[in-house]
């Protein structure tokens, strides 16, 4: 048998590609780096496979692209990517081809791959993906998952609902969201009054990305104030309105983890008694929490002590949360307690 240094549709043994698919393929043979030539005729014909998606996709992706890139990007030959381009014009695909220098292939407008091509899972995504963005946005989706449940060839049920909002808020019609939206898609900046821990001014941003994360909603964006990307809170945000100004394209963001890492907190030890369990389970994580003999939970973690949050976080509990360390959380906690019984002791007097 005739042994080659590339496989029958052209593909060069060294592409990562064809080694992962042959790993796989219980039909074919390989000896010393090398194909045996006509050995693994599944393996030909998923790497075709392969290649006609590659190309569908860039196709739709760029709307336009050259045999030679595209023969450099799945390392085959010129020759080979004709003959799959008129492989997928044979099946149907309306690829259309340009002489001249600026001429190469493109798909006829209006074309778009169906929805069979999607997985169960991927499909599952797409539509969880949709029900979440309508949850923050307050538009009707129910259209829209109608025609996707047509595409994919599924009836759409109601085994999950996803809801964003707070509780006895009036619904997902967040305007700022959908300005912030607009801004991004557009890149036009936004200005706004944002509310700061001990601090508020003027901020004029080039928005970036949205992030939920926390129960809450962020902005990232590069702010010409600081010169920077920051992260603003949209709970915080007052007056947002676009400027009208827009700005170039904007590297990532970095991850917003970077901005404040849990490691530059100190370590706080909490301990609660066991009729406050419900809450601590549901707002600790946990590998945090630790069950104590008589019922109580411990508490350790790392948290910001320095912007009185803290503070009125604990004292949600009523006197129900002990703070075990550090000592200076402790000492604050009860100035807030003493300061918080002041202010309704001279209102009791004044009655």
């Amino acid at each position: 048998m005739l042994r080659r240094s590339v496989c029958q549709e052209g593909f060069s043994l060294s592409h990562p590609s064809l080694r992962i698919v042959h790993k796989t393929c219980r039909g074919g043979m390989a000896a010393a780096g090398q194909l045996w030539y006509n050995a693994c005729g599944r393996c030909t014909r998923v790497m075709k496979n392969q290649r006609s998606f590659h190309i569908i996709h860039r196709l739709l992706r760029d709307g336009h692209a050259t045999a030679p890139d595209l023969a450099k990007e799945l390392e085959v030959s010129v020759r080979t990517i004709y003959r799959d381009v008129d492989a997928l014009c044979a099946a149907g695909v309306p690829i259309a081809a340009e002489q001249g220098r600026s001429g190469g292939f493109s798909l006829m407008e209006g074309f778009s791959l169906p929805g069979s091509l999607m997985t169960p899972e991927e499909q599952a995504q797409l539509l969880l993906a949709v029900k979440s963005t309508a949850s923050v946005t307050g538009r009707d989706a129910s259209s829209l998952l109608l025609k996707l449940g047509g595409l994919f060839q599924q009836q759409e049920d109601d085994w999950l609902t996803v809801e964003l909002t707070r509780w006895g808020s009036p619904g997902g019609t967040d305007e700022r969201f959908q300005l912030l939206q607009r801004a991004i898609r557009e890149r036009r900046c936004v200005q706004f009054s944002y509310v700061g821990a001990g601090t508020s001014g003027q901020r004029t941003v080039q928005p970036a990305r949205l992030v939920y994360k926390a129960s809450a909603w962020y902005l990232q964006g590069f702010c010409l104030l600081r010169q920077a990307f920051r992260t603003f809170k949209l709970n915080r945000m007052r007056a947002l309105r676009e400027t009208g100004e827009g700005f170039d394209p904007l590297p990532q963001p970095p991850p917003i983890e970077s901005f404040v890492t849990a490691a530059e907190y100190p370590e706080v030890k909490l301990r609660f008694p066991a009729e406050m369990a419900f809450r601590v389970w549901d707002e600790f994580g946990g590998d945090a929490i630790t069950e104590e003999a008589d019922g109580s939970l411990t508490v350790t973690a790392r948290m910001p002590t320095d912007d009185g949050w803290l503070c009125g976080y604990l004292l949600s509990f009523g006197g129900a949360a002990q703070v075990l360390a550090p000592e200076e959380l402790k000492t604050e906690l009860a100035a807030h307690a003493r300061r918080m019984a002041e202010t309704y002791e001279k209102d009791l007097h004044r009655s």
